[in-house]
């Protein structure tokens, strides 16, 4: 069998519940952000999501729990994760892959709106609702000068496949492609952005697009933002609960049991592997098979589903995938594949 030699780098990426979050601080996300739009890829529009608890929450089943079809591979294929929640950065921490910060969809599209304004770049916003809109962009106008909006649409978009749904969804890429904008924030809250985002993304020419969900809400000022002492305290979901009680408290709830229960099952399978086996092979060989046109990953050795492992994982599989091959995994002792399993990389 021929060797495939990846391309891996631990220090960028956590992978956490088998979802790869960049380690970068808001500096170096909107720098990525930047490069995206300064070096555009052959017309495809780059993924940028910020992950939070509810993202975890759809992409997962647990329990009697079901995640929404396709959402785990969506996000595996973005081209920027960014952490917003403080869920994920003590869950990064406490698996030794630590996160440099939280870094929010709400200070992030700011962030981009003020670099954007001094670079002569331009914004298209799609969702929300028509009056948060409208006045996020009264505000950016005001805040930045010489920023440029490219066009503002707040369609009710739906996800099923018949032929009305489809013909919605030409416009709105055919609207958007139009008004060239340099990055799309799409405001359809998840997981229905990042679903129709991965239905569309062949069809739009914009450089980068972020889901932002409730973003437009908070800069609005249609939902207040919890204070900054409060947000270093980590209970901004307690601020939120408290101002739309009967909408929020069963998603958090939700959020609590699920993320909860994924990241305590996560922690404990790495202690099982720390024990029993941690200085055991941390690399595993990568090798096509000709025969079965499958790409084998061979575990033979390894006794610790370390971060390096997980990238090696899903680095592997979607060198598969991109090429239309089989993928496996072989020599799997039982303790590590308690390990994958825990961390929902197979």
């Amino acid at each position: 069998m021929k060797t495939i030699n990846l391309q891996i780098n631990d220090h960028e990426l956590a992978v956490l519940l088998g979802i790869p979050v960049h380690r970068l601080d808001y500096e170096q996300t909107l720098q990525r952000i930047l490069e995206f739009i300064e070096s555009p890829a052959d017309d495809r529009c780059r993924m940028v999501v910020t992950l939070n608890v509810d993202f975890v929450v759809n992409a997962h089943s647990f329990m009697r729990h079901r995640g929404y079809p396709g959402m785990i591979d969506i996000l595996r294929r973005a081209a920027l994760v960014t952490p917003d929640g403080m869920p994920l950065v003590l869950l990064s921490k406490m698996l030794g892959t630590p996160l440099p910060e939280r870094v929010t969809g709400v200070d992030l599209v700011q962030m981009i709106a003020e670099r954007a304004a001094l670079k002569g770049k331009s914004l298209y916003f799609l969702g929300g609702t028509p009056q948060a809109a409208q006045k996020t962009a009264e505000i950016f106008s005001s805040r930045f000068p010489g920023l440029r909006i490219a066009g503002i649409d707040t369609p009710w978009v739906s996800l099923d496949n018949t032929a009305e749904t489809a013909a919605l969804d030409q416009r709105i890429c055919d609207q958007i492609n139009a008004a060239k904008p340099d990055i799309l924030l799409i405001g359809f809250g998840n997981p229905k952005q990042e679903l129709w985002l991965a239905r569309n993304v062949s069809q739009l020419k914009v450089p980068a697009a972020i889901g932002i969900g409730g973003t437009f809400n908070f800069i609005s000022g249609e939902v207040k933002r919890a204070p900054i002492l409060i947000q270093k305290l980590c209970m901004e979901w307690i601020y939120r609960i408290i101002q739309e009680p009967s909408r929020l408290w069963k998603r958090y709830a939700l959020g609590l049991i699920i993320f909860g229960g994924l990241s305590f099952i996560a922690l404990a399978s790495s202690v099982i592997g720390i024990i029993f086996g941690f200085a055991g092979k941390r690399q595993a060989e990568c090798q096509l098979d000709e025969d079965t046109q499958s790409v084998v990953m061979d575990c033979r050795g390894i006794t610790f589903c370390g971060n390096y492992l997980r990238i090696q994982i899903l680095e592997a599989a979607h060198h598969a995938e991109k090429n239309n091959l089989k993928f496996r995994i072989a020599n799997v002792n039982p303790i590590l594949k308690i390990q994958l399993l825990a961390h929902r990389v197979i």
